[in-house]
């Protein structure tokens, strides 16, 4: 008797399981990047697979020998994504690598060697933390509500015609203003591009994620009370 009840159960949960939709995770997070045969983090075959003898203790130096100013904004998305998922939610490591991209935004900033790049990879991140449910970036670099999307809108001042960039602000904002990233996503696609990677992250984009986003959209008015 006790075996039947199980059984059933059992199958009614798979039945229940199926019925249920099964929404796509936040833009950048659950959404490899496609960058060709660029550099980027070692990773193993899955989209959330580091490799199993990565070191985490050196994981912020790892992440940051990989954005150099030669990177493009597609392999520094795909490399900011590997290092929220290789952080694991490890609160003090996420931490130093956004205070490391930050000082590394600052100090070009003083210098007068002011680097789109560098506060691209900040406002980046600090997005990445935020839909990876990290408390402790909110209110980081805040624009519209959105975290991160401020310094990002800074790197986009400095580097206005980066179709790429563009495209990266459109994710950054997708959940939050559909405006913005709306805005981002026509200026991604009207300006021309010479790498054919930038097309082909767009579709996936339309085709894997932009049918979730209305999801994403009532689920975070939900949480956030607007």
């Amino acid at each position: 008797m006790t075996r039947n009840v199980f059984q059933t159960a059992l199958v009614a949960l798979i039945v229940l399981s199926a019925s249920i939709p099964s929404f796509g995770g936040p833009p950048l997070i659950c959404h490899p990047f496609h960058i060709g045969g660029a550099e980027s983090i070692s990773w193993g075959e899955g989209p959330f697979d580091p490799p199993a003898d990565a070191d985490r203790d050196e994981l912020v130096e790892t992440v940051l020998s990989h954005l150099k100013p030669e990177t493009s904004v597609l392999a520094r998305m795909e490399t900011l994504r590997r290092a929220t998922i290789w952080c694991n939610r490890s609160t003090h490591r996420e931490q130093e690598l956004l205070l490391k991209l930050m000082g590394r935004a600052l100090d070009a900033e003083i210098s007068d060697e002011q680097s789109a790049m560098a506060w691209f990879d900040a406002g980046f991140f600090a997005q990445s933390l935020d839909q990876n449910g990290a408390n402790f970036v909110e209110g980081i670099g805040v624009e519209r509500g959105v975290i991160g999307y401020a310094w990002v809108r800074r790197a986009i001042e400095l580097q206005p015609h980066d179709p790429q960039m563009h495209f990266a602000a459109a994710l950054v904002t997708a959940i939050h203003d559909r405006d913005a990233s709306e805005k981002h996503m026509r200026l991604a696609t009207e300006i021309p591009a010479d790498d054919p990677l930038l097309p082909k992250n767009i579709r996936a984009f339309k085709s894997e994620l932009g049918k979730h986003l209305e999801h994403h959209r009532q689920n975070y008015a939900r949480i956030h009370g607007s």
